[in-house]
């Protein structure tokens, strides 16, 4: 999971993904980063590789296709390559459109369904009427320059006031 606001270290939210994260790092991903009226950050994803549900399973299911598929194209690309050989998708390339490389960090959670839920019922995720995000899974580039699939939470509709920020994190 690539988190960019409130579910990072030292954030107000941090408490409800430590339980489940077994380990973080750093990575950027391309996006466009946004402070809401409610004091809350939001991101819109140039390239979505998979859309969440409520189907728990299955999500994880797919996404772990996604990983070892992922992982078996870096893996035949990665090794004695630079950076940019490893890149065949271009994901290292800024996409066309006014888009920023963001900052966030990766956490590599625990497996199962309860992290999901919990961070799902946090950002309001498939509840209608309400200031919610979307969970999919999305590019992100590690500071060695692997790019990997990570999921994260898109805003799906920017609210009156959104504010789109400059620089490549949100401060709070």
């Amino acid at each position: 999971m690539v988190v960019y606001g409130t579910l990072k270290k030292g954030f107000r939210n941090y408490h409800y993904a430590e339980p489940y994260c077994i380990s973080d790092e750093p990575v950027q991903f391309w996006g466009r980063l946004y402070d809401l009226p409610c004091r809350c950050p939001a991101v819109q994803f140039p390239r979505l590789l998979l859309a969440g549900s409520l189907d728990y399973p299955g999500d994880l299911r797919r996404f772990s296709e996604l990983e070892v598929d992922w992982a078996a194209r870096q893996n035949a690309q990665y090794y004695g390559h630079g950076r940019r050989e490893t890149d065949r998708e271009g994901f290292l390339d800024k996409p066309s459109g006014d888009w920023t490389l963001l900052d966030g960090e990766l956490f590599e959670l625990q497996p199962g369904e309860p992290a999901l839920k919990t961070l799902d019922e946090l950002e309001f995720a498939f509840v209608e009427n309400v200031l919610r995000y979307y969970r999919v899974a999305v590019p992100v580039i590690t500071d060695d320059g692997r790019v990997l699939p990570a999921w994260a939470y898109e805003i799906a509709r920017l609210p009156e006031g959104a504010e789109r920020c400059t620089g490549a994190s949100w401060k709070g």
